[in-house]
């Protein structure tokens, strides 16, 4: 048992390394749902229920209680966005004279496709130690985003590129209570890396605008918990919650002239909170062929408001990363088919209310409200081994890009990117993302004869 145990912590670690290199924002803000293959052939209706397989245990612990034996899950995601801002408006600091016009001159080009395509890594594992206890780790990517404008955009002077980058472990354990009841709880250990780099857009009437590099990287530490009710015959209601995570990032602040001469060269530190999350998930087993599941999701994005970006060694405000996102809302409905004892065939549709809107839209995470399509099959190779595949289709509300100071007829609240030394911005956003994945399920031990079903191959 701890030869077996000891392995899948060994493939933990190993899918753990190669995620490392991968980012991406799939879900509101800069936060990433791509935790379970099985789960987006749903749309993620039924998250932390037992629909999802143990891929369930990141939104909720105690699901790893539906399992038997010693389990583990490989999921990898290929995310195709299509993303673009246009450049409907440039302004001096103050709105009153046009820069696209005779006065300046400065070209008008738009972010071309600004979000990158990328590859996103997640692994599961759950070990049943006895009748009532189980042990599980997850690995991942909770939050990231990875954006790069094309060359000469007319509001890179905001931001031309961004990488964030949120790895977390999280180790957990299940209690099986009775067959209605199970809880569960973990601890998650959280890296974050940040580079935000901006600049002038090339225009000889924008040269005095220097290019910016802030970067940092911290360690934050959180928790999740969660509990699994079966009332009734067919019927399992998750609750799932994953704490706010603070992370003190330390780095530096860089500035160079638009020839790459340096400017200045400082140490810095910010706080950010990433935000906790709390999800309820419930699945239906209609009869043997049907199972319908359900989403609703709260994410606590409002708690990022502008974040003070201080000099390490001072503690003096140099300036801010301004957010003010509103709180985030998803909700989801799918259905799975059971085909036959080898196939099982997934649909699901989603509706995701952004914490991005009009208000705080800026240049480096371009989101918005988004509906949701998504297919999915999982085929039963054996009793140890299946494989799942899942195709998603975002919809992205178009919107409006307004970087104003307060009392702007575009923004009368302001927006918190703005910059009064920087020229005020004004565009609008459209997209769609494309979301390929395939899982690898995995019993490491031998399931016992009498829970072993036949399989018939088709």
């Amino acid at each position: 048992m701890r030869s077996s145990f000891n392995k899948i912590l060994l493939s933990s670690a190993s899918v753990a390394l190669l995620a490392l290199g991968s980012t991406g924002a799939l879900a509101g803000g800069f936060a990433s749902r791509q935790q379970s293959v099985t789960g987006q052939g749903f749309s993620f209706a039924g998250a932390g229920t037992s629909a999802f397989g143990i891929g369930s245990n990141f939104w909720n612990p105690a699901n790893i209680t539906n399992f038997e034996g010693r389990r583990s899950e490989y999921n990898i995601n290929l995310v195709l966005p299509n993303t673009s801002m246009t450049a409907d408006r440039l302004t001096n600091s103050t709105g009153a004279v046009n820069l696209f016009g005779p006065a300046a001159n400065v070209p008008r080009i738009g972010s071309g496709n600004i979000n990158q395509g990328t590859v996103t890594l997640s692994g599961h594992n759950s070990f049943q130690v006895n009748d009532w206890l189980w042990l599980g780790t997850q690995s991942g990517f909770p939050f990231g985003s990875r954006t790069k404008a094309a060359q000469g955009f007319s509001g890179s002077m905001y931001g031309t590129s961004t990488v964030v980058r949120a790895f977390a472990l999280t180790p957990s354990f299940a209690i099986k209570a009775n067959d209605w009841l199970a809880f569960g709880f973990g601890l998650t250990g959280q890296r974050l890396n940040v580079t935000l780099n901006s600049g002038s857009p090339g225009a000889p009437a924008l040269a005095g605008i220097p290019t910016t590099s802030i970067y940092g990287d911290g360690y934050g530490l959180g928790w999740t918990a969660g509990v699994t009710l079966k009332p009734f015959q067919g019927t399992e209601i998750s609750l799932g919650y994953r704490s706010m995570i603070n992370h003190q990032l330390d780095g530096g602040f860089d500035q160079s002239s638009a020839t790459g001469q340096p400017l200045s060269q400082r140490l810095v530190k910010v706080n950010v909170n990433l935000p906790e999350i709390a999800t309820l998930g419930v699945a239906q087993r209609i009869n043997d062929q049907w199972t319908v599941t359900g989403t609703v999701q709260w994410t606590n994005w409002s708690r990022l408001g502008v974040a003070p970006l201080l000099d390490r060694t001072t503690s003096v405000p140099i300036t801010g990363l301004g957010f003010k996102y509103r709180d985030e809302w998803f909700y989801a409905l799918g259905a799975q088919y059971q085909l036959n004892n080898a196939w099982k065939l997934r649909a699901g549709l989603a509706y995701e209310v952004s914490p991005i809107d009009n208000e705080n839209r800026g240049v480096r995470v371009l989101d918005s409200n988004r509906f949701w399509l998504s297919l999915g099959a999982g085929y039963k190779w054996s009793e140890k081994l299946e494989f799942d595949i899942a195709y998603s289709h975002l919809f992205l509300q178009s919107g409006q890009v307004n970087i104003v100071p307060a009392g702007s007829p575009f923004n009368p609240g302001g927006n918190p990117a703005f910059d009064p030394r920087l020229p005020q911005f004004n565009g609008s956003s459209k997209g769609a993302i494309d979301i390929v994945s395939v899982s690898l399920k995995y019993r490491w031990d031998d399931p016992s004869p009498s829970a072993a079903p036949l399989t018939k191959k088709y």
